[in-house]
């Protein structure tokens, strides 16, 4: 994209997304993310599988500083033929990720780690957001809890609506 944006002179920014949170159209597809899947055994009351042991780690973005993110490219000649990191540059555990659902749901975290080691799957994945920080003068604003709540919130609508 970047090459062929260079080649017809097509202004071109590529965004690589850590993974996205919160609540929006998307939230209720298939993709079994972790944060859906959380939910969906918390508000069941099950004990949660873990792979590995909990340890790996992700970095999450909230999806309104997704937003922000793509308002600061549009019509910004610093983007312009540049690729950039969009997370929040923080490292989070799995275990914490569900733990954090589980206690904004209020059902008690007691998880199961299976040990399994998921092929071609990295451990770690951080992203570094200085880039995007330093040339655009966005920085991410909501925290993973507020994330993981905007999302258990809806969710707690649409499970509302479908029982009427």
């Amino acid at each position: 994209a970047m090459a062929a944006g260079k080649e017809f002179n097509i202004p071109t920014t590529i965004l690589r997304y850590a993974m996205v949170s919160g609540a929006y159209p998307g939230m209720a597809a298939i993709y079994p993310n972790a944060i859906k899947y959380f939910t969906e055994q918390a508000f069941k009351k099950k004990v949660i599988a873990l792979h590995e042991d909990g340890s790996q780690t992700r970095d999450f973005i909230d999806i309104r500083d997704l937003g922000e993110a793509h308002r600061k490219i549009l019509d910004n000649p610093k983007a312009y033929y540049q690729a950039f990191n969009i997370g929040s540059g923080k490292s989070v555990r799995i275990a914490d990720l569900a733990k954090i659902v589980y206690k904004i749901i209020g059902t008690d975290f007691h998880p199961i780690f299976k040990k399994e080691f998921r092929p071609f799957t990295p451990r770690h994945l951080v992203m570094s957001i200085k880039k995007a920080e330093r040339m655009l003068g966005w920085k991410p604003i909501n925290s993973l809890e507020e994330s993981v709540g905007e999302y258990v919130s809806a969710i707690k609508v649409a499970r509302k609506n479908l029982t009427r």
